[in-house]
């Protein structure tokens, strides 16, 4: 779970909002529940990243990563670099 937590993070509402398509408009409070509840969740789990950010405080860099660096759309990276080359000599 610790690789993938800010996917958990911020997936949790989400999960939350389609479950909430299945729900009557007329249950307000069974809406409020509910709603509350995913994003009581997400808080929960978000939870264990504070310890984790003060033990990394003072190191330099992004403090949680997910994935790998600069390899998340190949194709997309070299058509930017690209781009940006062009419009630096224009």
């Amino acid at each position: 779970m610790q690789s993938h937590i800010l996917s958990i993070i911020l997936f949790t509402p989400l999960i939350g909002a389609l479950f909430l398509l299945f729900v009557p408009k007329e249950n307000k409070d069974a809406i409020r529940w509910i709603a509350n509840i995913f994003a009581l969740g997400g808080f929960l789990i978000s939870l264990p990243l504070v310890p984790m950010f003060w033990a990394q405080r003072f190191e330099p860099g992004f403090k949680f990563l997910e994935g790998t660096a600069n390899n998340w759309i190949p194709r997309l990276a070299r058509v930017t670099t690209w781009a940006l080359t062009a419009f630096r000599f224009c």
